[in-house]
């Protein structure tokens, strides 16, 4: 063997290594450190029973019950036994996975368990989750009806009806036209896990001569000097994808920003500069702007986020099929056509996330858009020199900013580099897609229509996380505090709380990328008659749409969702709450949606229990979630990742049950109905951008699926389930409560007020002040609609119902009257029939049904005999 090849496992870069040595063994020590201090205080407050517990103890409860069906003679045929399903890919060690050995029951049948019992028997040992063999595959089919129709028109109000009779014209077409012009941008993730996606490889001889020396390594206390000589050396091997940017004298040199220069130099402009000024100038802000991409700065980065990942996350996984589509198209992209990364933007670690999968699949490493906010000591060299550039978040009169800012996006996008920018211009606080920012978009969008860039290819990505890092932040934010700003110190104060979280798995889903040119052609061809000005609206409704439907539904949102379907503070039983999570699923597997993962529904409780063990108590196999407002709060943020996909139905039943529970026919027509949905349409729709449920195609798609009926304009409940329409009310109810209380306070800019115009922030705080007291009262049905995110989607919402006007001043936004409602008498039908439409879900008991039986197969009674083995 050559020397070449005996030491070809020998690192290139021998600076990367020591400078990767000293500072990455004192960030490892410094995580492992907290790590250690987090385990000894868990194995002080003891642990909760695993789920192979709950299984060995029901064990003989299980073998009881194959004993009775034995003796039975009038049993169904025996069900052909189904594999394991997954999404995903196994890339650990198998032999660390409970095995499912094909058990033979004494009766060679199945058999049938109550929910309960079926969901106390379907666990797995060692609390491990078991690759479900019921999941059921997904079906990619849309769950909103892409038929608008003149179903049912409603009829015209008297002038002191609560509803508006005028909306808006050109919104109204706007929004008709993204509703219907959607593109195919879901994909068909297969998930693998990242941090067993590398492998060393040594010679033989090597891997012999120290395999005693390995084995010591691999036990505590001296496993963390494994783990960091290993992710050292990947350190050195990761593919750093670099494309060479243009200099910043290059840039300036370009063409856009020239011209800029020449005009305010020139003595024509009024208020002339002298263009060495100028000059200067330009030179300092494209300094403080532009990037500093370097090798050994990023391998150094990725260990530190090697680091920083293996302590916060179980796991983390990415998309493999996308992969795979984004390197086939990323292969055929012509020269000088740029790349854009769009992905969610959840936390401030997205894109560290983002960058660590990029340089381990060797994707170009993005050049970043980052607030300059985050451009403070050190921290903001490290994000410059690893990839990241700097623009101001208002760039109010400056000119010559806005010609720098956008001739540097052209630089790079030229130069075939991953631009990455997030779409949505700040984290979602509530656990939904933004609405779009289009600035960057923009200027991207009018540089392809000028030819300035041939094209720009956008590849929309999702990024989920069990246990969002930046939760905590969120919800004192959604409570009404201050948001702070981003500083050196704040960041080291915070650094032990978020080193000491359990975050549990994040995901990475890339979408379809899709082609700017294309998608400026295929608006033209839908509909040629929208003004150009739409054209960035049209590209930002799809990537937000697809960045939504890519979004993976984690443990933390199926537990959230089902936790609040029961009141507040009372005690379940593990299995109801499995049995409603199984429910949940079921419904989001019929409109398309995916989870990372399968489980049986028990073991995403328990996981969830692990994970958030501040918001739910247990006790003798019951939980129940904290009625704090914190709590409430984080479980609705969880919850809230779902919500998208049941909007269009939750808006419709929960007006429909309410009108019916007043109605003494238990039938409502359809004149009382559509108004009212209608108006309800309105107002939540805002809480999800782009997803604009409109009432003719809502009530018609329900009528259509079986769950409305329709006789001679009188509308009943059709074949729905009483739990689809339980769960349903609940995701509106706390809505409809908070709107209540806007439609309330906006009384005061009345026309017998003193002030007709309030700046929206004040605004805010008297809403939430109102609400404080009124839940005080006790007049308050849910604890979490004191929420600073939930009060000013709400207010958008009553803008474009037309019941309040927005303008602004400056930095500020002032809210007004529209001149419709600047009645008192109109304002207060407003607030009386958003009054009737309130509903305490927490008084409403969520019933069993027989028909939710659970048949348990051979998979399972094997799994029962090898816990018992």
């Amino acid at each position: 063997m050559s020397e070449q090849n005996m030491l070809h496992f020998l690192p290139d870069k021998w600076y990367s290594v020591l400078l990767t040595a000293v500072f990455g063994v004192l960030a490892y020590l410094a995580i492992s450190w907290i790590r250690a201090g987090e385990e000894r205080q868990t194995g002080k407050n003891g642990q909760k029973p695993s789920v192979g517990e709950i299984v060995r103890e029901d064990y003989n409860h299980i073998v009881g019950e194959i004993k009775k069906v034995a003796g039975k003679s009038s049993l169904g045929k025996r069900r052909a036994r189904r594999g394991s399903s997954s999404n995903v890919v196994n890339t650990g060690n198998d032999k660390e996975r409970p095995t499912l050995k094909r058990q033979q029951s004494s009766s060679g049948m199945q058999m049938k368990l109550s929910p309960v019992d079926s969901y106390d028997a379907a666990s797995s040992s060692d609390g491990e989750e078991v690759q479900s063999a019921i999941r059921r595959s997904p079906s990619m089919r849309s769950f909103f009806s892409q038929n608008v129709s003149d179903y049912v028109t409603p009829v015209s109000s008297d002038s002191l009806s609560p509803f508006p009779t005028e909306y808006d014209a050109t919104n109204e077409k706007e929004m008709k036209f993204l509703t219907l012009s959607s593109l195919d941008t879901r994909g068909d993730p297969q998930y693998e896990d990242v941090f067993n996606h590398l492998k060393l490889s040594f010679p033989p001889f090597i891997v012999t001569f120290f395999a005693p020396i390995t084995w010591i390594f691999d036990h505590r206390p001296l496993c963390w000097v494994r783990s960091f000589v290993k992710d050292l050396i990947l350190a050195t091997r990761v593919s750093v994808v670099l494309r060479p940017i243009a200099s910043n004298e290059e840039v300036l040199r370009n063409p856009h920003i020239a011209k800029e220069i020449d005009r305010l130099s020139s003595p024509d402009t009024p208020n002339a500069e002298p263009r060495e000024s100028v000059l200067k100038r330009a030179r300092k802000i494209i300094d403080r702007m532009a990037t500093r991409q370097r090798d050994w700065v990023l391998r150094i980065f990725y260990i530190l986020l090697s680091f920083l990942f293996r302590a916060l996350f179980r796991s983390v996984h990415i998309d493999r099929n996308g992969l795979t589509k984004f390197h086939e198209k990323w292969e055929k992209l012509e020269k000088g056509v740029g790349v854009m990364f769009l992905p969610t933007h959840k936390s401030h670690i997205d894109y560290l996330v983002l960058s660590y999968v990029s340089a381990i699949y060797d994707l170009p490493l993005p050049v970043i858009a980052a607030g300059d906010n985050l451009n403070f000591p050190i921290i903001g060299a490290l994000f410059q020199h690893s990839g990241a550039f700097f623009m101001r978040r208002s760039l109010g009169d400056d000119t010559l900013y806005r010609a720098i800012l956008e001739g540097y996006l052209e630089e790079v996008l030229k130069s075939g580099s991953t631009l990455e920018f997030f779409i949505e211009g700040g984290r979602s606080r509530d656990g939904t897609i933004l609405p779009p920012k289009y600035g960057l978009l923009n200027v991207v969008l009018d540089a392809v229509k000028a030819g300035r860039l041939k094209d720009v290819c956008i590849v929309p990505i999702s990024v989920d996380y069990e246990h969002c890092p930046d939760i905590g932040s969120y919800v004192k934010y959604m409570m009404g505090g201050k948001k702070k700003k981003e500083s050196l110190m704040g960041l080291l104060k915070n650094a032990h709380s978020i080193l000491s979280m359990s975050c549990g798995d994040a995901f990475v889903t890339l979408g379809s990328p899709l082609s700017l040119q294309e998608l400026l052609k295929r608006m033209e061809q839908e509909d040629a008659t929208l003004d150009v000005r739409h054209e960035v609206k049209y590209v930002g409704a799809h990537v937000c749409r697809a960045m939504r439907n890519n979004s993976v539904m984690t443990t933390s949102c199926l537990a959230s969702a089902a936790l609040m379907e029961f009141p507040a503070g009372e005690w379940v039983s593990e299995a109801e709450v499995a049995v409603c999570i199984d429910h949940i699923r079921s419904w989001l597997h019929a409109v398309g949606a995916f989870e990372g993962y399968s489980s049986w529904s028990l073991s995403i409780l328990h996981q969830f229990m692990r994970s958030f063990p501040e918001l739910v108590e247990c006790q003798d196999k019951k939980v129940r979630a904290k009625t704090g407002a914190k709590e409430r709060i984080e479980l609705f943020y969880c919850r809230n990742q779902c919500i998208h996909y049941f909007l269009a139905d939750a808006v419709v039943l929960h007006v429909f049950a309410v009108l019916r529970e007043q109605a003494p026919t238990r039938t409502v027509s359809l004149v009382d109905l559509v108004p009212v949905v209608d108006l309800a349409c309105r107002i939540i729709s805002t809480h999800i951008p782009f997803n604009h449920v409109q009432s003719a195609p809502a009530i018609e798609a329900l009528v259509e699926r079986g769950l409305l009926v329709v006789n001679d304009d009188m509308v009943s409940l059709g074949q729905c389930e009483q739990a689809y329409l339980h769960f349903c009310m609940s995701l509106v109810a706390p809505l409809i409560d908070n709107v209540w209380v806007v439609s309330d306070v906006i009384q005061n800019l009345g026309p017998d007020a003193a002030q007709h115009e309030v700046d929206l922030n004040v605004l805010i705080v008297k809403c939430m002040e109102m609400i404080h007291a009124l839940e005080k009262e006790g007049k308050m049905y849910y604890t979490f609609v004191e929420n600073t995110q939930m009060v000013r989607n709400n207010i958008e919402g009553l803008v474009s119902a037309c019941v309040l006007k927005k303008r602004k001043e400056g930095s500020a936004y002032l809210i007004s009257l529209e001149e419709s409602y600047n009645e008192t008498a109109k304002l207060m039908a407003l607030h009386e029939s958003l009054g009737s439409l309130r509903k305490d879900m927490n008084k409403v008991r969520l019933t069993e049904e027989e028909s939710s039986e659970v048949a348990v197969t051979d998979d399972v009674i094997g799994l029962m005999m090898d816990v018992k083995k």
